[in-house]
């Protein structure tokens, strides 16, 4: 893509980072850092960094635990 086309049709740009990708470092594998991404981006922008950093992912059987509620439509017993 031409820099001509860019500035003609677009005014906005978005990119995906997913706790996965970014690692509980906060580094992707090929070294990219969240919190100066971040940092850069809220001093291009003159704003604050508008998401807060993800918690942590649930495990799994928080996630069959979430599955089987939706199902059943009740909470799982305590054991």
């Amino acid at each position: 893509m031409a820099w001509g086309f860019l500035d003609a049709y677009c005014d906005e740009g978005f990119a995906v980072l997913t706790p996965r990708w970014i690692g509980t470092a906060g580094t992707s594998p090929s070294g990219l850092n969240r919190a100066q991404l971040l940092a850069d981006a809220a001093a291009l922008t003159q704003n604050p960094t508008p998401n807060a950093p993800p918690g942590p992912a649930p495990s799994l059987w928080q996630r069959l635990g979430a599955w089987l509620e939706a199902l059943f439509g009740r909470p799982r017993v305590p054991r």
